[in-house]
Order: structure tokens, then sequence, then C-alpha cells
């Protein structure tokens, strides 16, 4: 696929914030919270500053954009060998992870929700293809229906609340979050168009991310604060990632992104599998009483760890699988060709 310029750096941001968000970032410690009460509100802004779980959102919208791209500009697609990338791109690395968070600290990696909606939907997507050209805008509906749907079913049957995006379990979180994969692919779709009269501000892109930013922190007060499920409020917060990455691939149509940040996005995956393991090693080896929510000592430790660890993962793992990945091929008896109106 010809690289989109911005997307990157985004990775690396988004990655990031799952970071920050599992507990990389310091509160302040519960002593001083005691002496000025005032601190406590900044505990709060704090606490739903980095939403791990909207990132995540952000990299379903990204994953659909990615994978339909080279389709929407008309690209044939061998069905088997368009699985046979996908598995090993994403599945030697994340099995390989899940052995050394298993037989190192014997946990179980708590990611693998995500990966196996990612897998659902690749296997799905040749058939999203295959009827999208007449029938996509009633898919993208129907799986915000059936979305909330599954979510209202399943709280109706739960005796205990939990707001967890994933808390169906992983047959049926796919499900939930088809609709905000989806949204990914009607973002290609829109890009593949390329409307050059497009070019958005420095100022308006600067709005978006602090509007996402924003409505990512209402998600994570409404289910921590109000009793409101991310299950009802990220397939609605997809919509205006739509908007903010849009805003973001078009601003770069015509610029060029951070270098490092977008050497950083090259191993977002390996830094999505590995930060937890890093972070558990951080909090495993200190016995002092600190840990990662209030020393800020361990938290730049953690970061630090997370950074180098994912670093020689992407480079003796990752990068590897996606070489391999890259060179499979099959023979094209079974393509399809789709025309994008």
């Amino acid at each position: 696929m010809k690289r989109v310029i911005g997307l990157d750096s985004l990775r690396f941001i988004l990655a990031g914030i799952v970071l920050l968000g599992h507990g990389a970032f310091p509160l302040i410690d519960q002593t001083y919270i005691e002496k000025y009460p005032q601190l406590a509100y900044v505990n709060a802004i704090i606490g739903n500053a980095f939403v791990g779980i909207a990132a995540v959102i952000a990299f379903f919208v990204i994953s659909g954009f990615v994978i339909h791209y080279p389709y929407a500009t008309g690209k044939r697609i061998n069905i088997i060998e368009f699985y046979a990338k996908r598995v090993t791109r994403i599945a030697i690395p994340a099995i390989i992870a899940m052995a050394i968070y298993h037989y190192t600290l014997n946990l179980f990696m708590g990611v693998v929700w995500s990966l196996i909606c990612e897998l659902i939907y690749y296997f799905l997507y040749p058939i999203f293809l295959k009827y999208k050209k007449n029938y996509f805008n009633q898919i993208l509906i129907a799986s915000f229906i059936l979305s909330y749907i599954v979510s209202i079913n399943y709280s109706s049957n739960s005796i205990e609340y939990n707001g967890d995006f994933h808390r169906n379990g992983f047959t049926i979180t796919w499900i939930v979050g088809l609709p905000t994969w989806l949204i990914g692919v009607a973002l290609a779709d829109v890009f593949t168009k390329k409307n050059y009269t497009y070019l958005p501000s420095y100022q308006k892109v600067w709005a978006y991310r602090l509007i996402s930013w924003c409505a990512a922190s209402i998600c994570s007060i409404l289910r921590f604060h109000v009793g409101i499920a991310y299950v009802y409020t990220l397939p609605i917060f997809s919509i205006l990632v739509f908007y903010w990455l849009k805003t973001e691939i078009f601003y770069y149509t015509n610029r060029n992104e951070n270098k490092l940040l977008a050497y950083g996005g090259q191993m977002s995956y390996s830094l999505y599998l590995m930060h937890a393991y890093c972070l558990t090693v951080v909090e495993l080896n200190f016995h002092s009483g600190l840990d990662l929510t209030n020393s800020p000592f361990l938290c730049l430790l953690a970061i630090v760890l997370s950074l180098l660890v994912s670093w020689l993962y992407y480079l003796f793992v990752e990068k590897p699988s996606h070489k391999l990945a890259r060179k499979i091929t099959f023979p094209r008896k079974k393509d399809i060709q789709v025309q994008i109106q």
C-alpha cells in the first residue's frame, strides 16, 4: 500500500496514550490530597486524560482505512493471499508476545480481545468488499444497530455493572466494535476521491485534535463516574474520529510529518503488545511501597523500558513478520475486481 503520510505519527501517539492510560502517568499521592483537597480535581483530570480504549477505537478506524485503501483504488484482491498476509502480519508477533507474557510472568496478555476483533474483520472484509458498491451504507447502519442491540441485550441480562468495551467477551465484542472498523473503510473511500480543494488549516487540525481528546475524556468520565458503559459512547465517538482522521490525512497531503513520530509509528504494534509487560516488570521489581500511580520516577522508568523493549521487539519480531507477510503470494484464481463508485 502506498504510504499515507500522517498515519504513522498518529499510530505512535495512540499507542503512547494506551501506555499512559494503563498506568504510566503519575497521579498525585493521597497524602498531598489529604492536605490540599483541591488536588483531587487535578487527579480527576489526569485520571481521565489518557483514555486507552478510545485510542484503540481510533486504531480500529485506522485499521479499516489501511485494509481498504488499496482496494478502494481498484486493486484486485486475492482472498487466500489476503488472509495469509494479514494473519501472518498480526498473529506471529501476538503469539510470541503471549508466550513471553505467559512463560516469564505467568500473565495473560490483556489486549488479545482487540486482536481477535481485527482478525474477524479481516475475515469478513472480502464479503464487505463484494457488496459495498451497492450496499455499504446499509451495512454500516446495520452494524451500528446491531452493536447497540448486542450491548443493550447484554446489559439487561447482567447482574453487575461492567463498563468496559470488551465486557461481552471474545465472541461478542467484535460485533460491538464492527461499526468503528467500517468507519475506517468509509474514510478510505473518501480519501481515494482526494478532493484537493479540501486542505485543512493548522488551526482546524488542532481543533479536531482537542475536540477528540475532550470527547475521549468525556467517555471516560461517563464510564467511571456516571455508569454509562463504553459500549454506548465509543461507537458514536468513532464518528468523530472519522472527521478527525480525515482532517489529519488531508492536512498531510502536502506536508511532511515528524520523522521521529513516524518511525515510532512503525513500532506502534510492538508497543501495543509489550507495554503492559513492561509496566508489570517495573511494578514487580520495586518493593519500596512506590507504585506507578504516585511515582514520577517509576512512570518515567516504565515509559523508557516500554519504548526500548518495543523497539527491540519491532526489530526482531514484528519487522521480520511484516517482511514475511509481504513475500506471501498465491495464484490469482479467486481474484475479484470491485469498481468503487
